[in-house]
């Protein structure tokens, strides 16, 4: 986790409880080439952080997939506009290759905002930057 806790770092200062709160959210989790993050209609759940690897935005259809974004590491990611709608995402989220990542949910994503002042300010920065 000393990526997420670097990152943190390089935009705020971060008090020993906020990260040990902010820590016990997250946990790891790693995806193969290939395997599908998010799937098109599905609602997004979670926030990942990629420690290493490559994920893909994209829209999937059976002629001609079409490539709007990547993520590579020491990155947040996610299908964004669904997370903070909790609607169904309309693209998909992808693993270009074997990727490592540590994930929190929507719920603990909102405690941390809420509990910890770190948590809210790069919260701020880290949407500004998902949304472009």
């Amino acid at each position: 986790m000393g990526h997420i806790k670097a990152y943190y770092e390089g935009l705020t200062a971060l008090s020993r409880t906020d990260w040990q709160y902010i820590a016990a959210r997250f946990e790891r989790i790693c995806f193969l080439k290939g395997d599908i993050l998010t799937a098109q209609g599905d609602t997004e759940q979670f926030l990942y952080f990629v420690e290493h690897g490559i994920l893909r935005y994209y829209i999937p259809d059976q002629e001609h997939e079409v490539t709007f974004h990547f993520c590579f590491s020491k990155e947040f990611a996610c299908a964004y506009d669904s997370l903070l709608t909790q609607t169904p995402s309309g693209y998909q989220l992808g693993a270009l290759a074997d990727t490592v990542a540590w994930r929190i949910t929507y719920r603990h994503l909102q405690e941390v905002y809420t509990n910890t002042r770190a948590g809210n300010a790069v919260g701020r920065i880290a949407a500004e930057k998902l949304f472009f």
